[in-house]
């Protein structure tokens, strides 16, 4: 990797950036106190939220649509989870607080200082398989501001896995081979990142990763700014 040729850094957000509140993605701040229940079997209702995963991977161009999708999905959830007796009205009670509560997710303790290190040395990038309340969610955390573009794969209707997503920035950019970092948490898109040129980083916060990848690891994003020497 030649240091002198990187321009840009584009990051993930889950896992890089931000993490859920609550431990599941899909388990909102008031899922449990909606529904009525302590707790349910999670891995029914991952096999719930698998069966209808193709409801929020379709096109949503504002929250809006967003709300009508997830209203969908936690709907069909309500409805099959053995645990709820009456499902009528949850779905959209959880959508919205899936949509429009921010304390869903939560920022890393270094997060606004190393992306405000990073901006400096660099135009930042965020690349991320998510739905356009995280644009408002990353205002309101106010990092928004430390962005140049927000690329958002439901609005785009198209994810990372695809590659096609990629060609975003790199178009929009300009970006030249070797010129921008890739940081994710996935290690299946690095490959792809790879294939795009563009220099892939693993985000290994919890270490999972110590010796099961070729690729370069970091554990944060203070450790990515050290290692960039910023």
């Amino acid at each position: 990797m030649n240091m002198d040729l990187l321009k840009y850094i584009i990051l993930d957000f889950g896992k890089v950036i931000a993490d859920t509140s609550t431990g599941h993605w899909f388990i909102t701040p008031n899922f449990y106190s909606i529904i009525g229940q302590e707790k349910i079997n999670l891995d029914e209702f991952n096999r719930i939220l698998t069966r209808y995963d193709h409801i929020i991977s379709s096109q949503m161009k504002d929250e809006k649509e967003e709300y009508q999708a997830f209203t969908s999905l936690y709907n069909h959830i309500a409805q099959e989870l053995p645990e709820i007796k009456n499902p009528e009205g949850l779905g959209e009670k959880i959508a919205y607080d899936f949509v429009f509560n921010d304390q869903r997710v939560n920022l890393y303790q270094d997060t606004k200082e190393s992306l405000k290190k990073l901006a400096e040395q660099y135009p930042l990038i965020l690349l991320s398989d998510n739905w356009p309340s995280a644009s408002r969610i990353m205002k309101n955390l106010g990092i928004e501001c430390y962005f140049s573009q927000i690329y958002i794969s439901s609005i785009y209707h198209v994810q990372k896995k695809q590659g096609v997503f990629f060609d975003y920035p790199i178009n929009d950019f300009q970006i030249n081979p070797q010129e921008a970092l890739f940081v994710d948490d996935n290690p299946t898109l690095l490959p792809i990142a790879e294939k795009k040129q563009l220099i892939p980083i693993l985000m290994d916060r919890e270490n999972d990763y110590v010796g099961k990848t070729k690729y370069k690891r970091v554990t944060s994003l203070t450790d990515l700014v050290n290692w960039l020497k910023i």
